[in-house]
């Protein structure tokens, strides 16, 4: 990505959602599979979503499962469409999990190697 497209996608505006995970180890691969291959797809193209990112814990505490979705607005998160998916399908006894929703307070970044508030 470069530094201009770096700028236009940054920060997540106006809504960031962050999703915790925290997956029993059993049933890890399969939530992997299911959480990569259906659920992030389908929940991307729900109206007003953005992107979608999923990250993991590298450190040697329980495992830890993060997804960050930019969203046009709160009211993304009401949709029909959004409704008819959220959750964890089958996987939801082995899912212990935290879904909050943050906007913006400030934002800085690198422009031409100065550090610039926007």
């Amino acid at each position: 990505m470069s530094e201009q497209d770096a700028q236009i996608s940054f920060p997540p505006t106006p809504v960031l959602v962050v999703v915790d995970a925290f997956v029993d180890p059993e049933h890890e691969e399969e939530f992997n599979r299911w959480y990569d291959e259906k659920h992030m797809p389908l929940t991307v193209s729900c109206p007003g979503f953005r992107i979608g990112a999923r990250y993991r814990s590298s450190d040697d505490k329980e495992r830890k499962y993060t997804t960050l979705y930019v969203v046009d607005d709160e009211a993304t998160m009401e949709t029909e469409e959004l409704a008819a998916i959220r959750g964890f399908d089958h996987l939801t006894p082995y899912v212990r999990y935290e879904r909050r929703i943050y906007r913006p307070v400030s934002s800085y970044a690198k422009a031409k190697g100065e550090l610039e508030r926007y």
